[in-house]
């Protein structure tokens, strides 16, 4: 897979160094391992060993949850007609937001 950096969103962090080796020039890359979830060209991806393959929804939607992007209440996971109105009550009461109707 190639691409270019730039097309990486969260850009990530990169620190390059060039040396000489037996008059052969050596650069290393390092890129910092990110706190959130990238993606390039709109897909997320994941490491397996060697390779990498795209992210399912599920996937990204608990990686995200689990570094803190993404809360319960940003997720729809059921539809709205079985929704406890009691919960969102309760949920904006807690949060300091008041009642909502």
């Amino acid at each position: 897979m190639c691409l270019r950096v730039q097309s990486i969103i969260s850009p990530p962090r990169i620190k390059t160094h060039r040396f000489s080796v037996e008059d052969k020039e050596i650069l290393v890359i390092k890129v910092e391992k990110s706190g959130s979830l990238c993606s390039v060209g709109g897909t997320a991806y994941i490491r397996i060993g060697t390779g990498i393959r795209p992210l399912s929804i599920q996937e990204i939607i608990t990686l995200s949850t689990e570094l803190g992007t993404v809360n319960w209440d940003e997720v729809p996971l059921i539809s709205i007609e079985h929704i406890n109105m009691d919960h969102i009550k309760w949920f904006f009461k807690t949060n300091g937001e008041g009642e909502r109707k």
